[in-house]
């Protein structure tokens, strides 16, 4: 499980989003903190450069093709 969360979201505040990952019992799982609000961590600006590249490599590395 991949977890990304915004450091100024106050819609899925960070600490609601980490707490997801204690509910999920999955060894392989990651959080991530970016700087950015709710929308703009995942279509701003910085999105292609931060978030996008993480997670793709992250699943890139599960991958069986």
């Amino acid at each position: 499980m991949f977890v990304a969360a915004a450091s100024k979201d106050h819609i899925v505040p960070p600490l609601a989003a980490e707490a997801a990952m204690a509910a999920v019992s999955s060894t392989d799982k990651e959080y991530v903190e970016l700087p950015g609000g709710h929308i703009s961590v995942f279509s701003g600006r910085q999105a292609n450069k931060v978030l996008w590249p993480r997670l793709h490599e992250w699943v890139m590395e599960r991958s069986s093709a």
